[in-house]
C-alpha cells in the first residue's frame, strides 16, 4: 500500500547562492550545500518539523518503496531526498505541477502564497527571507529563529497538503498523478549520461560563430551591438533608409523594434544590402544567446552529476504539453545538432524514439470531417506528395522531387490553422534552411504562397468550415452566450462555460472569454485571461489548442499505457510534442520500439476512426534515434 508524505525541504540560501542564479541540480550538488530541516506530514498524523541532525535517521525510518512522496516543487525537493538520502520513492506528487494544471489561468503563479491565498488559507510565513545566508550552526545560535523555522516548515508541509486534497476534490484528473510522477522521475532518476566532449565541442563552435557575425560587420566587442541607438545608427550608416520602430507595451511610447520576434526587423535579414543583412544577423547571434547559456548549463550539470537529469514543467503550456525547466529548454533541442548528441545512453543501452507521424494533421482531419483526407492517412498514401501534386500539376515521389514535396508537407502541417500566405512563404523558407542546414533554401513568390493556401482551403473545405464552426458556434458557447453553460459536444470535447474539458479530464481553460472592440482594426475580436494576461483568440487558433491538446493526451495515454503493460518497467527518459524517448537495453530495443510504435498508431478510446500512425528508432545516443 502506497503512502502519503507531504515533504518541505529549508536548505542554506544566500544572495549568491540561490535558485535564482542557479538551476536547481548545480544548487544541490553544490559544496555550500546544506539541510536545515525538513517538514513532514502523514495522513492523519500532524505535521512534524525534523532538523538537520536527525534527518538521516529519519530517513532511513521511511519505507521509501511504499512511499508517494509530495511537495509544492517536488523537482527540488525529491532532487535533495535523491543526492543527499539516496532516496528514491515509489511514487512523487507534485502541488506546483497540480497548481499549473487546475488554477493558473485564475492565479497567474503557481507559488505555494499564491495558491493558498487563492483558497482563502493563511498566506505564507516569511521566514525564509530571514535565514538567508545562516548555516545550521548559526540557526542554533538563535533560538527565537530556530523555533520560528520549525513552525514555518511544518506550516509550509501542511499547506502543500491542503491544495493536493483541494485539488483532488475539485475533480483533478487522478491518473495525471502518474504523468506527474513520470515527469519528477525523468529529472531525480535520470536515465541518460552526458557525453561532455561533444557538448564542449558544440560550445566552442558556438561561440565562434558568434565571433565570425561580429567579425563580418567589423566590430570588436559587443557593445554596439546590444545597445539600441548605436545600433540604429550603424543601421543609417551603412544604407538602411528606415529604422523598424514599433510602440512599447510598457511604456506606450515608440523604441526600436529590435527584438527576434518583431517582424519587420526579421525581414532585414533579407535586406539587398549584405552589410545590413550582415549587421542584422549578428545582433540577433548576440542577443538571442540561449545556445550559448544553455550549453554552458549543459556543461556545468555535466561536472557536477553522474547522470544528466530531464527537467520538464507539467501543463507547461496552456495545450498541458510539457515545457522546459531548469533554463535547460530540453523540448527544442535542435534536431541534429551537437546537444542532442551529448546526451548518451550508459554502456549497454540505447536510447529509443518514438514519434507520432503527423498526429496534429491526422486529428485535425478527424475533427473536421475532412473525409478524404483521413482515408488517405488511412491508406498510408504520401499525402504530402499528393497535395504537392495538385501544387505543381504533376506526379510527385519522395526522392525525384524532394523540394516540391517538401512544400506539400509545410502546407499540409501548417495550414490546416489558417496560416496566411505571409506567414507560409516564411515557414517554407526557414524550415528549408533548418532542414538542409542552410544548403538548400525555398524561396517562395508571397503570390505562390497565396495560391497554395488558397489551393489548401479549396482541397479541404471542411477543415476552414471547421474553423468558422469554432469561432461562431464553439466560441460564443464558450463565453457563455448561446444559453449553453454546460454539456455541448464537439467530437470528444466537451464545451462549457469558460472551459473546455478533454477526454482525459483536464480542461483548457478560458477564462473570461469575452468580445471586445479593438479600435487598430475596427472589429470586434475575442478575449481571454491566462493569469492577468489577456489573449486573443479566433476560431483557427481555438482549432490549433484542442487539437495540441488532443495530440499530447494521446501520447500520454500510450506513456501510461505502456508503463502499466510492463508493470512499471518501461517509463519515458524524456518527452518531446509528440515523441516518447526511453533509454533501454539495447537487446530489448526492437521490441520496445515495436511495443510503442504499435500502441502509439492505436486509436485512442476517444476518436476510435482516428487513423494514426508512428514511426521510431534507437541509437547511442538522442540525436542518433532519428
Amino acid at each position: 500500500m502506497i503512502e502519503d508524505l507531504f515533504m518541505d525541504y529549508e536548505t542554506f540560501w544566500s544572495q549568491e547562492y540561490t535558485l535564482r542564479k542557479m538551476t536547481p541540480i548545480e544548487y544541490v550538488y553544490d559544496p555550500r550545500f546544506e539541510v536545515l530541516g525538513c517538514g513532514f506530514k502523514r495522513r492523519g498524523e500532524k505535521s512534524i518539523y525534523v532538523e538537520a541532525p536527525e534527518m538521516p535517521a529519519y530517513m532511513e525510518s521511511i519505507d521509501w518503496s511504499k512511499t508517494n512522496a509530495i511537495s509544492h516543487n517536488t523537482l527540488f525537493d525529491a532532487l535533495v531526498t535523491a543526492v543527499h538520502y539516496k532516496k528514491v520513492a515509489a511514487h512523487y506528487g507534485d502541488t506546483i505541477s497540480m497548481a499549473r494544471n487546475w488554477i493558473v489561468h485564475s492565479t497567474g503563479r503557481v507559488s505555494l502564497d499564491a495558491c493558498v491565498k487563492f483558497y482563502g488559507e493563511s498566506p505564507k510565513m516569511n521566514t525564509v527571507t530571514k535565514t538567508c545566508g545562516l548555516t545550521w550552526a548559526d540557526i542554533i545560535q538563535l533560538p527565537e529563529l530556530r523555533r520560528e523555522l520549525q513552525v514555518y516548515g511544518a506550516d509550509d508541509t501542511d499547506k502543500c497538503a491542503f491544495l493536493y486534497d483541494q485539488f483532488l476534490r475539485e475533480g483533478f484528473p487522478v491518473k495525471e498523478l502518474d504523468i506527474i510522477d513520470m515527469v519528477v522521475k525523468m529529472a531525480v532518476d535520470p536515465k541518460f549520461e552526458l557525453d561532455i566532449n561533444v557538448v564542449a565541442e558544440h560550445y566552442s563552435q558556438v561561440l565562434a560563430e558568434k565571433q565570425a557575425l561580429l567579425d563580418r560587420v567589423g566590430l570588436d566587442n559587443r557593445d554596439n551591438l546590444m545597445s539600441d541607438a548605436p545600433f540604429a545608427a550603424m543601421l543609417l550608416f551603412a544604407g538602411l533608409t528606415e529604422v523598424p520602430e514599433k510602440i512599447s507595451v510598457k511604456t506606450g511610447k515608440k523604441s526600436f523594434a529590435f527584438a527576434k520576434t518583431d517582424k519587420a526587423f526579421q525581414a532585414l535579414l533579407e535586406h539587398e544590402n549584405p552589410d545590413i543583412q550582415a549587421l542584422v544577423a549578428a545582433r540577433l547571434g548576440v542577443k538571442s544567446t540561449m545556445e550559448q547559456t544553455r550549453s554552458e548549463r549543459f556543461l556545468r550539470i555535466g561536472a557536477v552529476a553522474p547522470m544528466f537529469p530531464v527537467p520538464l514543467k507539467y501543463s507547461g503550456a496552456h495545450t498541458h504539453r510539457f515545457s522546459g525547466d531548469w533554463s535547460l529548454n530540453l523540448q527544442n533541442l535542435k534536431r541534429g545538432g551537437k546537444l542532442r548528441k551529448g546526451m548518451k545512453a550508459p554502456k549497454g543501452k540505447v536510447v529509443i524514439s518514438v514519434d507520432a507521424s503527423q498526429i496534429e494533421a491526422r486529428l485535425n482531419a478527424c475533427l473536421s470531417g475532412e473525409d478524404e483526407l483521413v482515408e488517405a492517412f488511412r491508406r498510408g498514401e504520401d499525402v504530402y506528395a499528393s497535395f504537392a501534386g495538385q501544387i505543381y500539376h504533376k506526379t510527385i515521389n519522395k526522392r525525384d522531387h524532394p523540394n516540391e514535396r517538401f512544400v506539400g508537407k509545410t502546407g499540409i502541417l501548417s495550414l490546416g490553422y489558417s496560416s496566411s500566405a505571409i506567414v507560409f512563404q516564411n515557414m517554407v523558407r526557414n524550415q528549408s534552411r533548418d532542414q538542409s542546414q542552410g544548403k538548400n533554401i525555398i524561396d517562395m513568390p508571397l503570390i505562390d504562397a497565396q495560391a497554395i493556401v488558397d489551393l489548401y482551403r479549396a482541397t479541404y473545405p471542411n477543415i476552414k468550415l471547421n474553423w468558422d464552426h469554432a469561432g461562431r458556434i464553439v466560441m460564443p458557447q464558450l463565453a457563455g452566450l448561446m444559453g449553453l453553460h454546460d454539456g455541448g459536444m464537439w467530437g470528444p470535447l466537451e464545451i462549457h462555460k469558460f472551459a473546455i474539458r478533454l477526454p482525459n479530464g483536464n480542461w483548457l481553460r478560458y477564462r473570461d472569454l469575452c468580445q471586445i472592440w479593438d479600435e487598430e482594426t475596427n472589429r470586434q475580436k475575442w478575449m481571454f485571461y491566462r493569469g492577468q494576461i489577456p489573449t486573443y483568440l479566433y476560431g483557427a487558433k481555438l482549432v490549433e489548442n484542442v487539437i495540441q491538446a488532443l495530440a499530447f493526451v494521446h501520447i500520454m495515454e500510450v506513456a501510461h499505457r505502456v508503463y502499466v503493460m510492463t508493470n512499471g518497467l518501461l517509463r519515458p527518459a524524456h518527452q518531446v510534442h509528440d515523441e516518447l524517448i526511453y533509454v533501454e537495453d539495447e537487446k530489448l530495443a526492437p521490441q520496445i520500439e515495436e511495443l510503442v510504435r504499435t500502441e502509439m498508431s492505436r486509436p485512442p478510446v476517444w476518436m476510435p476512426d482516428a487513423p494514426l500512425a508512428a514511426e521510431g528508432g534507437w541509437g547511442p545516443t538522442y540525436g542518433d534515434t532519428k
